[in-house]
């Protein structure tokens, strides 16, 4: 799963139909970076999905063809292009799930490779992340945690409370806000 790190800049800054320009050449750049078996498909927007044909039976050697394909995106991606006359660069995060080991539906895989990205995104962009059930886990965790925060909203069961932060001399210097 490949996600364009700064399209939403393009746009703003240069306009859609220079947005659109940088798709298409992103795209061609996709392409040269695979093999014949491989398929690359916009998915929205400015995400891309590559799917690697035949990179092994070993989960080894898919792990190392996925971070090989992967690591020739990021090249190709990172190298400045011109589109109407101007320099751009962009960079690419990208999110591997790994399928065919397990039985999931191509939804939970793409849902996999997705979290993944944001991972990827999460640690500076420009990046490969594999998923790893534990990012699925911090990703339910904090889910849970901001329904839990939107209930207590809700239903007003925070209080706020101030604890003073007391220095030298037992002289009151700040205060620190408890809820």
């Amino acid at each position: 799963f490949c996600d364009l790190d700064r399209f939403k800049e393009i746009n703003d800054e240069l306009g859609h139909h220079v947005g659109d320009l940088v798709l298409t050449e992103m795209a061609a750049r996709l392409r040269a970076s695979l093999r014949g078996s491989d398929v690359v498909g916009r998915f929205g927007g400015d995400e891309f999905v590559v799917l690697i044909d035949d990179a092994g039976l070993i989960p080894g050697d898919v792990i190392a063809t996925a971070r090989a394909v992967a690591d020739k995106v990021l090249v190709q991606l990172n190298t400045p292009f011109d589109v109407e006359g101007r320099v751009h660069r962009s960079g690419c995060s990208i999110g591997v799930s790994l399928f065919g080991f397990e039985a999931l539906s191509g939804e939970e895989t793409l849902k996999r490779a997705d979290v993944a990205m944001y991972q990827a995104k999460g640690a500076g962009r420009n990046t490969v992340r594999f998923f790893d059930p534990a990012m699925q886990s911090a990703v339910e965790a904090r889910s849970a945690l901001e329904a839990d925060l939107r209930l207590g909203l809700a239903q007003n069961a925070f209080v706020l409370h101030y604890q003073p932060q007391v220095g030298a001399g037992n002289v009151v210097i700040g205060a620190e806000a408890l809820l």
